[in-house]
């Protein structure tokens, strides 16, 4: 799986999601879609051939959308990484310019072994790793909120910016501009564990090129101009200096097999009016190692960790995270297996006659099998206490009585509770209604009035139902009804 095809996943499944009514994506090119991809799926079929499937199908839905959907186009085309690799050109030259800069830096023919840029350079580094390593060990995912507000940037792409301006003005259907809306959102939650290991990647690539950068300008300068070596300090005397020099420049000294100063030699170097110290040759070829060893090599190596680390995220994207009940759902159907359905009671208990009727009803409304997952009834007056589930299921039924008087106090703020629940966990779990008429139908046959009776009371219940649940469905006990 690469991003594109993490791309197509979510821009089918958010165009699925908010065009629930099949205006723009009509049900039989949805089945097409299937049937193309390879459903139906064998109830043994790995995670493995359930992604390739996803995959498949989502590109058939975007095919179809794609040439009649100016803004779903747009989407497509855009580049996966967005501004990433402008980016990444911008930072290198800034790196190498900035590198061969600082060279710039200190008395004109000379250079101060103690002000050195290289140091400055290595000592940074050396914080660097110890952040990563304390990263490491703190075993902290990188979420989205590491490269901020300029990982969403990097994402986006010209395509997404022309589209941003086009949305108040555009003239597509609704369910076109909220798919997108939605799309936008899940892509960056998606990208953005991606971005942070790119972004890290080139920043550890650029500061290694940062100090090529900068021992090249050394070599360049020394080519052209003579320069001399020499220390002045008001705090280190040769005494004290000798052993910083060796803890500095020691491995690169044993690497190269240059001899550091000793403490005579570094007594003359001292700058003085009558003294100039020495060639400054060996201290940028020890500079030049001592860079090499500790800043070069373990940037390229980190860069190349995280460059990896990106290249698995993008394998890796948890999409079905981002819509679990649509894609639960989507596989149930194409695998032809029961599709798990919660079924939540309030103040009253089905009987099994019941229970077989609601689940005969529900595998009518879902077109095929269901399993049904019944939980712990509602007390009355329980109903505004706050519930949610470890993860909410592809679909949720609630089931009342329908003998019972549909009262906004209890029943409705029942529905008004669950309704905000599933708003608030950015879920895209069904809600149903099932109304359970066994008793109603059993004390209320005999009247003359029956139909009417029944037609008033549904009504009742269909003027309670939130906009989340839809049409309140009827289910009876006997054949008389199913509303």
């Amino acid at each position: 799986m690469n991003l594109n095809d993490v791309r197509h996943l979510l821009l089918a499944q958010s165009v699925e999601e908010s065009d629930s009514s099949g205006t723009v994506l009509p049900d039989a090119e949805r089945e097409l879609a299937s049937n193309a991809a390879g459903a139906p799926l064998a109830e043994s079929a790995s995670e493995k051939k359930q992604q390739s499937f996803l995959i498949r199908r989502a590109e058939r839905v975007v095919s179809f959308l794609e040439p009649r959907f100016p803004s779903i186009a747009a989407a497509v085309k855009g580049a996966p990484l967005g501004r990433f690799r402008l980016f990444s050109l911008g930072v290198i030259i800034a790196a190498l310019v900035v590198g061969f800069l600082t060279n710039e830096l200190g008395i004109p023919g000379k250079i101060n072994i103690l002000s050195f840029p290289l140091i400055g350079i290595v000592l940074w580094n050396f914080v660097i790793y110890l952040r990563e390593i304390f990263g490491l060990f703190r075993g902290k995912k990188e979420g989205a909120t590491n490269v901020g507000s300029l990982g969403r940037w990097l994402a986006a792409s010209p395509f997404s910016d022309k589209q941003n301006a086009d949305d108040e003005t555009s003239d597509e259907p609704v369910e076109i501009r909220q798919s997108v809306a939605l799309f936008r959102k899940n892509w960056f939650r998606a990208l953005m564990p991606v971005m942070t290991a790119r972004v890290k990647s080139l920043l550890h690539c650029a500061a290694a090129l940062l100090a090529v950068a900068a021992i090249g300008g050394m070599y360049v300068k020394g080519l052209a101009n003579e320069y001399n070596a020499v220390w002045a300090s008001t705090f280190f005397t040769a005494e004290t200096l000798h052993p910083f020099l060796k803890g500095v420049l020691g491995p690169a000294s044993a690497i190269s097999g240059i001899a550091l100063p000793d403490l005579d030699q570094l007594t003359v170097m001292k700058n003085s009016p009558t003294n100039e110290g020495e060639n400054a040759a060996r201290w940028i070829h020890l500079y030049a190692v001592t860079t090499a060893v500790f800043v070069i090599l373990p940037r390229l190596v980190l860069a190349f960790i995280w460059k990896g680390r990106s290249k698995l995220r993008e394998k890796i994207i948890p999409f079905r995270s981002y819509a679990p009940a649509f894609f639960d759902r989507l596989l149930a159907v194409s695998m032809g297996d029961a599709l798990k359905i919660a079924v939540l009671p309030y103040a009253h208990n089905p009987s099994a006659t019941m229970r077989h009727k609601i689940q005969k009803d529900a595998e009518d409304i879902i077109g095929g099998a269901v399993k049904l997952e019944w939980m712990n009834p509602i007390a009355f007056g329980e109903e505004d206490e706050g519930f949610a589930f470890e993860r909410w299921p592809a679909d949720l039924i609630v089931a009342f009585n329908f003998a019972s008087t549909p009262e906004k106090e209890t029943y409705g703020a029942l529905l008004k509770n669950i309704g905000q629940s599933v708003r608030e966990s950015e879920g895209t779990t069904h809600l149903h209604l099932f109304l359970d008429a066994e008793s109603f139908d059993r004390k209320a046959d005999s009247f003359a009035d029956f139909e009417q009776r029944r037609e008033t009371r549904l009504a009742g219940w269909r003027e309670l139902a939130p906009a989340e649940f839809g049409e309140a469905l009827h289910v009876t006990s006997s054949s008389k009804s199913n509303v």
